[in-house]
């Protein structure tokens, strides 16, 4: 399991970047295209064609395009968006205190007129 961390990692880095992002998305809409984008990178990795086989040299374009197809990957990309949509829904479950408010005589000086 430790060889396919990665795998289940990087689809829960690119979820919880495309939400803050894009604030305003569907989680399991998140969820569902990074599952797709993750598994359409895997796929593109049976070809080789100019502009891949230039991203591959450097190690950036290795680790977002990767160099060899797995087919076990897709499984983990597929693990790793529904541990981020159930950690996204745990954590937003969660009852967090509301933001401190304003000690009396603090007001905003930006806000000063508009009553």
């Amino acid at each position: 399991m430790q060889l396919y961390a990665g795998d289940i990692f990087y689809p829960m880095f690119w979820f919880f970047l495309g939400l803050l992002l894009f604030p305003r998305t569907r989680p399991l809409s998140m969820s569902a295209f990074v599952f797709i984008f993750s598994t359409a990178i895997e796929f593109s990795q049976l070809f080789d064609g100019a502009l891949l086989t230039q991203l591959r040299r450097s190690f950036l374009g290795r680790t977002l395009v990767g160099t060899s197809f797995a087919a076990q990957d897709i499984l983990y990309y597929l693990i790793g968006c529904l541990l981020a949509l159930l950690l996204y829904r745990a954590l937003n479950s969660l009852q967090l205190p509301a933001a401190a408010s304003k000690p009396k005589g603090h007001d905003d000086p930006f806000q000063a007129g508009r009553h």
